[in-house]
């Protein structure tokens, strides 16, 4: 049976995991979260109080290392979330807070749903940086919380597991970076499943794929459905 093999972080390997009870998923995470941002500073922006605006699950989990439970209630209270899984993360850090997720889920959206004022970007090193001048432009803050790494450790093992047949999962620009690490000597020539068309666009043509296909429903939760419609050869 087909494997589905996501190119992620352990928070996301662990979702889609336990989304997909089949086809099973190879849940080693290929990226590791690595906190960049001084807590001092990060504390400082929390002590602000103003509206956050939160661009993963990533960054909830970094500021929740962080900060005491008051200033992380503080912080997010009043949120707006790139997607539902971001806002799901937000919920579970701080149980009602109020939390706005645009109708799409992209930085572009964001930027469409910021509204007057200043608010706090709590967001990664690769930040889309006309997202990051919007809100310096409004009076607010931009914290760039974290970066994304590949770990080459783990692509070993990722290498040695891939088959012919199975499915790579893209989730990130970051994916496609460490995708261009794991197929260095990689006898196997798997399917790739991006989880959008600005993601796949990298990697039309990557002769090491045997074939790649975007996902476009706008909502990720319904990307399990999408993959296993893949492994079961559907569209």
């Amino acid at each position: 049976m087909a494997a589905i093999v996501p190119l992620s972080t352990r928070r996301f390997a662990r979702w889609l995991s336990g989304e997909l009870g089949s086809p099973p998923v190879l849940a080693v995470p290929a990226l590791r979260v690595v906190p960049t941002a001084p807590p001092p500073e990060v504390e400082a922006a929390a002590r602000l109080g103003l509206p956050a605006v939160v661009t993963s699950p990533n960054a909830v989990d970094v500021m929740a290392s962080i900060l005491p439970r008051e200033l992380l209630r503080a912080a997010l209270s009043r949120s707006i979330a790139i997607g539902p899984m971001t806002a799901e993360a937000i919920a579970e850090a701080v149980p009602g807070a109020r939390v706005e997720v645009p109708p799409t889920h992209s930085s572009r959206s964001l930027l469409s749903v910021l509204g007057p004022g200043p608010r706090v970007l709590w967001c990664s090193e690769g930040v889309e940086e006309s997202l990051a001048r919007a809100v310096e432009a409004s009076g607010g803050a931009v914290v760039r919380l974290y970066r994304v790494e590949a770990d080459r450790g783990a692509l070993g093992r990722i290498r040695s597991a891939l088959s012919d047949g199975d499915i790579v999962v893209f989730a990130s620009l970051s994916s496609v970076e460490a995708w261009g690490l794991l197929r260095e000597g990689l006898a196997a020539r798997p399917r790739g499943a991006a989880v959008s068309r600005r993601v796949a666009a990298p990697l039309r043509g990557d002769p090491s794929l045997s074939s790649l296909a975007a996902f476009e429903g706008g909502d990720i939760r319904r990307f399990p459905q999408f993959l296993r419609a893949l492994a079961g050869g559907g569209t």
